[in-house]
């Protein structure tokens, strides 16, 4: 877009042979077109670092929005949308009727998964530009992603989790989304979990695996990876799971409480037997008997709330009474569930 400031400079140059100001000017023009086609070849070669990196050197030249909008689109290669989103916002206010703004933002929204802000910034800029190559090719691709992002979690909510599954394939193909963008992480963890309900567990483990490391603090991918490790039969992996989500949050009490769970159970909250051994190791403590026998019971209540087939022995041997007794006396919020 410089290419005609360099002509006229270089013309003015030759025209004025020794004037300082036209030689400093088309130095920098030069200076600041270098640095637009690097950043331009880098973000079509795939390395938006490195076009992030091109653009900002040229923000240091000129505040244009073309530099901007370069900087934007490269954040959101690298999954940055926030940043992108602040960018593309100061452009469209200084330039409402800037097409390639809105594109760039609409794509932000809809990685951040706001899919109907997302469109209406698509659809406005197509709106402004009918035949925009860039952002007509966005909006299809956005709009058959969201489409089967819908289609997905709705199969997921009846618990048709095959369906869901491929729905959800379907739309990680079409948005063609950053690997390290909100989109990708959430929708590779959507698909983990139900791969997860259709237990394929290493399949699973292959999407909360991608997931994180498309973000790394993607708490559901941590939580479903740690459910089918435990599936696997691999609590001790399960639990480190979740510990290195407990170090990133450790506010987080829903971690909290699951991890707690995971040392109560043997790191197994579906094995009954290790539930009961562990509340015999707990109960037989010597050096503290009676934090002992209330740990025991609480791991037991907890193995016995979990499976309502042992619940159902225990009454039938023990009468409702003494079961409701002993859970009010551990565990009432849990109690309270089963009244």
């Amino acid at each position: 877009m410089f290419t005609g400031a360099e002509e006229s400079l270089r013309s003015a140059s030759t025209r004025c042979p020794g004037k300082k100001e036209i030689e400093e000017e088309l130095q920098r023009v030069r200076v600041l077109s270098a640095h637009l086609a690097e950043g331009e070849r880098a973000l079509s070669g795939g390395e938006p670092a490195r076009a992030l990196e091109m653009y900002a050197a040229a923000l240091k030249v000129t505040q244009c929005a073309a530099v901007q909008l370069g900087c934007a689109r490269a954040e959101i290669a690298l999954g940055r949308c926030d940043g992108a989103m602040r960018t593309t916002a100061a452009v469209i206010r200084a330039e409402p009727g800037n097409v390639r703004a809105y594109a760039a933002r609409g794509h932000a929204l809809c990685l951040k998964l706001d899919f109907d802000q997302g469109m209406k910034h698509v659809r406005e800029g197509l709106r402004l530009d009918p035949d925009h190559a860039e952002c007509a090719s966005l909006f299809r691709r956005m709009k058959r992603a969201g489409a089967a992002l819908d289609r997905g979690r709705t199969a997921a909510g009846t618990r048709d989790f095959e369906a869901a599954a491929i729905a959800f394939t379907e739309s990680l193909d079409a948005a063609q989304a950053p690997t390290h963008s909100p989109f990708t992480a959430a929708v590779l963890a959507q698909r983990a979990n139900a791969r997860l309900r259709l237990k394929e567990y290493d399949a699973a483990l292959v999407d909360c695996a991608a997931a994180i490391a498309s973000q790394e603090d993607h708490k559901p991918a941590y939580f479903t990876q740690s459910t089918a490790l435990l599936h696997l039969g691999k609590p001790q992996e399960a639990a480190d799971s979740l510990k290195v989500l407990l170090e990133m949050d450790p506010g987080d009490e829903t971690v909290r409480c699951v991890s707690l769970h995971f040392s109560f159970s043997f790191y197994h909250p579906l094995n009954i037997r290790a539930i009961r051994l562990t509340s015999r190791v707990f109960c037989s403590s010597q050096a503290a008997p009676r934090e002992g026998d209330v740990r025991g019971s609480k791991v037991k209540t907890s193995g016995l709330l979990r499976h309502p087939r042992h619940l159902a022995r225990r009454v039938g041997a023990r009468g409702e009474a003494g079961v409701q007794a002993t859970v009010h006396g551990v565990a009432p919020r849990q109690a309270r569930q089963l009244e």
